[in-house]
């Protein structure tokens, strides 16, 4: 029987939203944005009110850099996590900010875990920038970038 063993990359997003997901005020964070969290775009579920949908997190992947390598590849992996809150509230610039430094303090902060249980060898800070308001869209906030370094043996994503 063959065991089926997610890809490394998957097991990444979710050892992330872990650790995001300690980001309650219950936790001593600022937010509760870690009651919302989504591995890929962020949407309202249907019935959910914005004001109860918000703050939220949505976990993406950038662009990986991967050189040409042997048998072990090592990949530089930037990973996006935007910080929404609700576009039209009068702090929302404020509010932005106080998700951003929930993320970082979760990602960064104790407990220390820089190498999520072992899934990276490194996990540095990136550059934070606003997000581009769409055409129709009710979100606003920043965007936090880190950037992974992990090796996997060619051939076999899970490892």
């Amino acid at each position: 029987m063959i065991v089926q063993v997610e890809p490394k990359r998957l097991r990444i997003l979710r050892a992330l939203k872990a650790k995001l997901e300690r980001i309650q005020t219950s936790n001593g964070f600022e937010t509760d944005a870690g009651d919302h969290i989504a591995l890929g775009r962020y949407r309202v579920a249907a019935g959910v009110t914005l004001q109860d949908a918000l703050p939220a997190i949505a976990i993406n992947f950038g662009r990986s850099n991967t050189p040409a390598q042997g048998t072990r590849i090592q990949t530089d992996l930037p990973v996006l996590i935007h910080a929404l809150v609700l576009e039209d509230q009068d702090d929302a610039l404020a509010e932005a900010e106080l998700v951003v430094g929930d993320i970082k303090r979760a990602l960064y902060g104790p407990p220390a875990d820089e190498t999520l249980g072992g899934l990276v060898f490194e996990m540095e800070p990136g550059e934070v920038e606003p997000i581009p308001r769409e055409d129709g869209s009710q979100f606003a906030g920043a965007q936090v970038e880190v950037l992974l370094k992990l090796t996997e043996k060619r051939g076999e994503p899970e490892n």
